[in-house]
């Protein structure tokens, strides 16, 4: 698998495997995911995708900067978990393990379900923390700045949210043995890709409330004067 054939053939040199992953974590969120939604969305709008914008206007030019400065640098501070978690494995400190069916088919989908559950309920609790006490709040409230949103925005959070983004891919490995593979690849599409959609401006039928969602919270930041 990828991450394995980095590990072994590459490098195991904690700074170099941050390097090598730093860019291709900034390449996967600006260039992969977030250019092409934005070209389709914002460069190529019709009345049809216009139609489906939760706020209807178009951010402007340096905003749209802003978030692309902001998510590279958030998906840089996000990416040290998973290369702590690599070379703590390299290591023998650490579960982590490629190759699918070490142990058994259906440890592999036991792990990649409660990879998702509990990723899932661990990015609602911290958002939660965030949006509900006045001292995270000041740290979280960086990220809601950018009420208009654009997919540049999928990964613009302040250093202390990156962090907290990152750290069930550490703990994972830390506390159970874990499929790097599986871990990894479950994050890009639930966290990159559908985030990328979250913070695309557009809902649709059926998502339709998480960008009015998007919508509302930017309102609120707006009556708070931030």
């Amino acid at each position: 698998m990828v991450l394995c054939e980095v590990c072994r053939y590459v490098t195991d040199d904690f700074v170099v495997l941050y390097s090598i992953m730093g860019m291709c974590s900034v390449f996967l969120v600006i260039v992969l995911m977030a250019a092409p939604t934005f070209y389709y969305l914002y460069m190529k709008a019709t009345y049809e995708t216009w139609r489906w914008k939760t706020i209807k206007t178009y951010p402007p030019a340096e905003i749209v900067a802003m978030e692309i400065i902001q998510s590279t640098v958030g998906a840089l501070v996000t990416v040290v978990m998973p290369v702590a978690a690599i070379w703590l494995s390299q290591r023998g400190l650490a579960m982590g393990y490629c190759g699918l069916g070490r142990y058994g088919w259906w440890y592999d989908v036991w792990q990649l379900v409660l990879i998702v559950v509990v990723s899932d309920w661990w990015q609602w609790f911290y958002h939660y923390v965030g949006h509900c006490f006045a001292s995270t709040w000041k740290k979280h409230a960086y990220h809601h700045k950018f009420y208009n949103v654009s997919p540049f925005a999928v990964t613009a959070d302040g250093a202390v949210d990156s962090f907290f983004h990152g750290v069930p891919l550490l703990l994972f490995p830390v506390v159970m043995h874990t499929n790097l593979d599986i871990m990894f690849f479950t994050y890009v599409i639930l966290f990159v890709a559908y985030g990328t959609y979250l913070h695309s401006g557009h809902g649709t039928v059926f998502l339709f409330f998480g960008g009015a969602r998007r919508c509302l919270a930017g309102e609120m930041i707006s009556a708070r004067g931030l």
